[in-house]
């Protein structure tokens, strides 16, 4: 999915397509597709992988409190 967003987002880039379309044909509103542009314009490839990738997830368990649950 990422050759195919960095290519409309190229396409934009090089004035063969609007951002209202391209913002369309990713499902996403007009404004977010601006920011998203912006963010391919400073990081090319890496702003098109989730930032928070590698990262713990926010509904982890603490550390031992599974083991503590079992327990009781």
């Amino acid at each position: 999915m990422t050759a195919y967003r960095t290519r409309i987002l190229q396409d934009v880039i090089d004035r063969r397509l609007t951002t209202r379309l391209a913002a369309t044909r990713f499902g996403i509103s007009d404004s977010h597709f601006r920011r998203l542009l912006q963010r391919y314009r400073e990081h090319k490839q890496f702003s098109v992988v989730n930032r928070h990738r590698g990262e713990p997830g926010n509904r982890q368990l603490l550390p031992g409190l599974a083991g503590r649950a079992l327990r009781i």
